[in-house]
Order: C-alpha cells, then structure tokens, then sequence
C-alpha cells in the first residue's frame, strides 16, 4: 500500500477496525486481481464531519485502473463488505477534486 503526498502512514492507525479490515481486503483484492497496489490519497481529515473525521473513510487513487477494473473493484467490495441503509462499502466518484475510488464503514 502506498500513501499519496500528504497522507501519513500514521493514519491508518486512526482508522477503525472495520475500516482497516475493509482497506486490507481492498488491498489483497487489487493485487490479486490487477496486480496493482493500492496509493491512498486521503484518511483521516480532523475538520470533516462525515465518514474521513471519524476513521470510516479512505479514498483511493484510481486513475491507474481501467473503467472494468474499477467496476470489478467496487462491485466486489459491496458484495464482500455491505454497508446497509442503502449506502454503498465502495463507489466511483468525483467531488470536485478528480475522479477516485471511496471506500467508507458503517459506524
């Protein structure tokens, strides 16, 4: 797993234990299946009040996936980590800072 400028190692260590379970499995998914590592772009941010403040949220580089890698890669990662309520484990997206994979967990 490689972390993206501005994103410490420390991190992870915040994250909770079914974040961390999920990461990994995302992680083992990707070199399985693409033999891609993962490169982490955002964490833990301490001001945001959704999933990234409390350790339930992780973005992912995407733009070294093809569009049916990142459609298999989100996929699985639902199937294997259902969120509930309606929400997605995974998603595809874009919030105004470029396209990436989010991974987040239910509380």
């Amino acid at each position: 797993m490689q972390y993206a400028d501005g994103v410490s190692r420390d991190e992870f260590d915040q994250l909770t234990d079914d974040m961390k379970a999920i990461l990994l499995a995302a992680e083992a998914f990707s070199w399985y299946h693409f033999d891609k590592e993962l490169v982490i772009t955002s964490m833990i941010r301490p001001d945001d009040k959704g999933v990234h403040g409390v350790g339930r949220g992780v973005d992912i580089r995407s733009h070294n996936y093809g569009k049916e890698e990142i459609a298999r890669f989100v996929a699985f990662m639902n199937f294997a980590f259902p969120y509930g309520r309606g929400k997605p484990t995974a998603l595809f997206h874009n919030v105004g800072k470029g396209d990436h994979i989010h991974l987040q967990s239910p509380d």
